[in-house]
């Protein structure tokens, strides 16, 4: 098999549209998790957890990429056009990109909160009810409770008291 420029070429540009998607993996998975405004020993560890998701997709699309137009064999340059595509992506179009997502993210979730918001007053209201509930079910359990322990106690008493042992 001989080796074909025109092919090594389109192998560059298709290994720097990979490190493009997987800049935009990363940004998408950063602004997920400043959306949710966490902070911590969790986020942190999810954050290396999307870096790692990251890294490994470039990884297996080179291996894919190398495979499918240079018969397995993994060159050097292709994890550099990995590394320029996505410091192109970085620093030419990442930041349309994040105003395009959070705009995005920002409707989205608007749209659940008006689908979701009668759910929501639903839900607390039930909440309410069941505590008061709870509440006067105590209060009547509690009294019926020492209703019957008096009951059996006074049966007991009344057993003892038929067989004569105590004077009632």
């Amino acid at each position: 098999m001989e080796i074909l420029p025109g092919l090594l070429l389109k192998l560059l540009l298709l290994c720097a549209c990979l490190g493009a998607a997987v800049g935009m993996l990363c940004d998408a998975f950063e602004l997920i998790c400043s959306f949710l405004k966490k902070k911590g020993a969790r986020w942190r560890a999810a954050r290396f957890f999307g870096d790692f998701v990251a890294v490994l997709v470039a990884a297996l699309g080179v291996i894919v990429l190398c495979y499918y137009f240079n018969n397995g064999t993994v060159r050097g340059f292709c994890f550099l056009g990995v590394i320029a595509g996505f410091f192109v992506y970085r620093y030419t179009i990442s930041r349309p990109f994040c105003v395009l997502v959070q705009w995005a993210f920002g409707i989205l979730f608007k749209i659940f909160r008006i689908v979701l918001l009668p759910f929501a007053k639903i839900f607390t209201f039930l909440v309410k009810i069941l505590r008061k509930t709870k509440f006067y079910l105590a209060k009547v359990l509690e009294k019926n409770m020492l209703l019957v322990y008096n009951v059996i106690k006074y049966k007991y008493i009344y057993k003892k008291s038929r067989k004569g042992f105590i004077d009632v």
